[in-house]
C-alpha cells in the first residue's frame, strides 16, 4: 500500500499537503531548522528527503537504501549530515552524495539480544548522543565514527533525549523513568596535549511512575512527559517542579503552549 506524509496547520485539522514517501511505513521523522528540509525514514531502511515551506511540502531524493528499521534521525547542525539509529548500528550519511560515510556497531550485552537503538542527538560540534535499549547513553566523535564514552545510565531502554541551546548538558530517560543528565566538562591533558572534552553523570530524578517517551528543553526549563499522563515542568538550579494533570485548567503557566515553537 502507498505510504504519505503531509503538513498541516495545527494538530487537529486534516493535512494540508500530502506526498508519496519511497519505502514502508514511515517511522521516524525530523527537520532541519537551518536548512528547512524534512527527513523521514522508514521501515524497510529508506530515508526519504524534502523541501518545505510555507506552501509546498516537495519530494528531493531518497538516500541509499540500508538493512533493517530506521528507529530515529537526527540532523547535524550544517545541515550536511544525517545520523540514523536501527538495530544494533548507528550510521552517519552524507545528505548530498546519498552514501553513508560511517557506520558504527554498538555492541549487545548479550549475544542473542540485538541493541535497538530508539534515539539520537548531534552536537554542534558533531558528537554524537545515542539512547538504546541497553540502558545505555553512547557519545561518538562523528568526524572519525568512533565511541568517545559509553555509559550505563539506565536499569531499561532510552526512548528520549534532548539537549541544551549551549550543547553542553543532555538529558536521558525511557522505560526507567529516572531523567539523568551528563554535562560537558573540559580537562587539562598536559603541558602539551591541551585540554579534551569529558562527558560526566550529574544529575538523575525520578519525577515520573511510568516510561517518559518525551522530554524538551525551552527557557532553562525540563519539560517531560510519558505513560503516565503528566506533563512536568522541572529545573536545577533553581529547584522546582511543577506537574500539570492531563485535564484543562485555567491556571496553566502562559510557557506551556510555547513548547512546540521553542523546541523547534
Amino acid at each position: 500500500c502507498a505510504h504519505y506524509i503531509g503538513t498541516t496547520g495545527n494538530g487537529l485539522a486534516p493535512p494540508v499537503l500530502s506526498v508519496r514517501i519511497v519505502g514502508a511505513s514511515p517511522l521516524p521523522l525530523k527537520i532541519c531548522g537551518s536548512c528547512g528540509i524534512d527527513s523521514v525514514g522508514t521501515e524497510d531502511g529508506h530515508i526519504n528527503i524534502f523541501e518545505i515551506t510555507d506552501t509546498h511540502l516537495t519530494f528531493e531524493k531518497v538516500l541509499d537504501r540500508q538493512d533493517g528499521r530506521i528507529l530515529c534521525l537526527c540532523w547535524d547542525s550544517t545541515g550536511s549530515f544525517i545520523v540514523s539509529g536501527s538495530v544494533d548500528v548507528i550510521r552517519i550519511w552524507d545528505v548530498k552524495s546519498g552514501h553513508a560515510v560511517h557506520r558504527m556497531l554498538t555492541g549487545r550485552a548479550e549475544a542473542n539480544k540485538e541493541t535497538i537503538v530508539w534515539c539520537v542527538a548531534v552536537t554542534a560540534d558533531f558528537t554524537i548522543i545515542t539512547g538504546d535499549s541497553r540502558g545505555r547513553i553512547c557519545f561518538w566523535n562523528g568526524h572519525t565514527g568512533t565511541q568517545l564514552e559509553s555509559f550505563l545510565s539506565h536499569k531499561a531502554d532510552i526512548l528520549c533525549l534532548c539537549l541544551d541551546e549551549e550543547n553542553n548538558c543532555v538529558y536521558s530517560s525511557g522505560v526507567d523513568p529516572v531523567i539523568t543528565n551528563f554535562t560537558r566538562i573540559r580537562l587539562k591533558c598536559g603541558d602539551y596535549q591541551g585540554v579534551k572534552n569529558k562527558w560526566v553523570r550529574s544529575i538523575q530524578r525520578r519525577i515520573h511512575t511510568h516510561d517518559v517517551r518525551a522530554l524538551v528543553l525551552a527557557d532553562n526549563k525540563l519539560y517531560s512527559a510519558g505513560v503516565d499522563s503528566y506533563l512536568v515542568m522541572s529545573s536545577f538550579p533553581p529547584k522546582a517542579l511543577h506537574k500539570y494533570a492531563p485535564t484543562l485548567q485555567s491556571t496553566l503557566d502562559y510557557t506551556i503552549p510555547r513548547i512546540a515553537s521553542l523546541s523547534k
